[in-house]
């Protein structure tokens, strides 16, 4: 299969966008400089603890609390081998921590590769640094890195049946370019009645329909379980493509919502075209049935019913 992404030399492997390599490749030399230092002193300094772990790596990651920018994460691994990655999830819900570390030459070095590729300044940044055991890799939407180490994981993925690291292997440039335009951003649909907002969390994309202002004369709880039934009618339907999401820990959204959806990451490009249309048909759908029920309160009180 033609892989648009890969670009790789003998010894490094880029999967990206062609015009953010250099900010990668630049990045990552830096970082393989300085932890490679950084790994030699921790080694001569916490040697048994760091064996207690059995095999390690150290990560360093940088993002948003919020979530309204990708995560920039760098791994160097036992043997010094590093990869370098944008990333939908930090890494460090998925190994065990032996201790915190720390390098602001790290984290600078990261903090510019975010704003070369994402082109937008936040005001909520975390960063963090550890030793991790049993370190696995966070889904990637780009990465750059020591090719031997690469292939090595991409293997380990296949026999575990994983694709972290090879997400987006063969996928082309408008799926990410897709992806990064839309991170955390409000859109409208054609009517310009409808909301909704998109959280790419992990390998799904998380879409938040704004709560219409037209449906706030009704009654909440009665809003909020016609359109869960629309929606699980419609994960029926679209035989799991679409399913219902939910409000993950540590994510806020501004606006009152009416309902989340859910679909796998690799779906979400070529999905995207439709949201506006899909999202006017839901909202319609749940106002439809809204009215007839009003109706129906107001004939029985004509009939002098409650």
């Amino acid at each position: 299969m033609e892989q648009e992404l890969l670009w790789s030399s003998e010894t490094e492997v880029f999967v990206g966008l062609k015009t953010h390599r250099n900010f990668f490749e630049e990045a990552y030399r830096e970082s393989i400089e300085i932890s490679t230092k950084l790994h030699e002193q921790l080694v001569l300094e916490h040697a048994e603890k760091m064996k207690s772990g059995g095999r390690y790596t150290l990560a360093f990651s940088i993002g948003s609390r919020k979530r309204k920018i990708p995560f920039v994460n760098f791994y160097l691994n036992d043997e010094s081998k590093g990869l370098l990655m944008l990333s939908t999830q930090e890494p460090f819900r998925f190994g065990e921590n032996i201790m915190p570390v720390s390098s602001d030459e790290i984290f600078n070095s990261l903090h510019r590769l975010l704003l070369n590729v994402f082109n937008k300044r936040c005001d909520d940044l975390i960063m963090k640094g550890a030793i991790l055991a049993k370190a696995k890799f966070s889904a990637a939407l780009e990465v750059f890195g020591d090719l031997k180490l690469f292939r090595k994981e991409i293997l380990k993925e296949s026999l575990e049946n994983e694709n972290n690291l090879s997400l987006f292997l063969n996928s082309n440039e408008k799926d990410i370019e897709t992806i990064l335009k839309d991170w955390a951003c409000w859109k409208e649909s054609q009517d310009g009645k409808t909301k909704f907002f998109v959280q790419p969390y992990n390998k799904q994309v998380l879409i938040f329909l704004k709560f219409p202002e037209f449906l706030l004369k009704y009654n909440d709880n009665l809003v909020f379980e016609i359109a869960r039934y629309f929606r699980d009618r419609l994960s029926e339907k679209s035989d799991g493509v679409l399913t219902g999401g939910y409000l993950p820990q540590g994510l806020s959204v501004s606006d009152k919502i009416l309902t989340i959806f859910s679909l796998n990451i690799l779906d979400y490009p070529k999905f995207s075209e439709k949201i506006g249309f899909f999202s006017e048909s839901f909202v319609e759908k749940v106002s439809k049935v809204l009215e007839h029920i009003e109706a129906e309160v107001e004939n029985l009180q004509l009939f002098g019913g409650e």
